[in-house]
């Protein structure tokens, strides 16, 4: 987040899950890796922008087929610098204000954010 908008990608075609659909910055986590070195990490790898990792502000879960089941560990995340370097593996990225996060982002994600209290926690009308 910056200046009350949120940082969203938009996946590439070649995605493996959810091709060419908007995400905030995030990934897998590698073996002996925290949550919060991992999100450094991958938003740096996404974006080219240092973060700083705030509190977790909510948990997910769910399942992209019958053999993968995902954990999803949401945290409020501050960047100083605005100039995105995007990597291969988004193809646009947008300064969202909160209206426009919510129309551009998928419905239970939203839903999973609203119900969370997340747009008011960090401060974002």
């Amino acid at each position: 987040m910056r200046e009350g908008r949120v940082l969203s990608l938009r996946r590439c075609p070649s995605a493996h899950y959810k091709c060419e659909t908007w995400e905030c910055p995030g990934g897998k986590l590698e073996f002996e890796e925290s949550p919060k070195e991992g999100l450094v990490r991958e938003i740096r790898e996404e974006t080219g922008l240092p973060a700083e990792v705030h509190e977790i502000l909510y948990v997910s879960d769910f399942f992209t087929n019958k053999a993968r089941h995902v954990i999803l560990l949401a945290y409020g995340c501050t960047v100083q610098n605005t100039e995105v370097v995007l990597s291969d593996e988004h193809t646009e990225f947008a300064w969202a204000s909160r209206e426009m996060f919510e129309q551009m982002v998928e419905a239970d994600i939203v839903a999973d954010m609203q119900n969370a209290n997340v747009f008011s926690r960090m401060g974002i009308r």
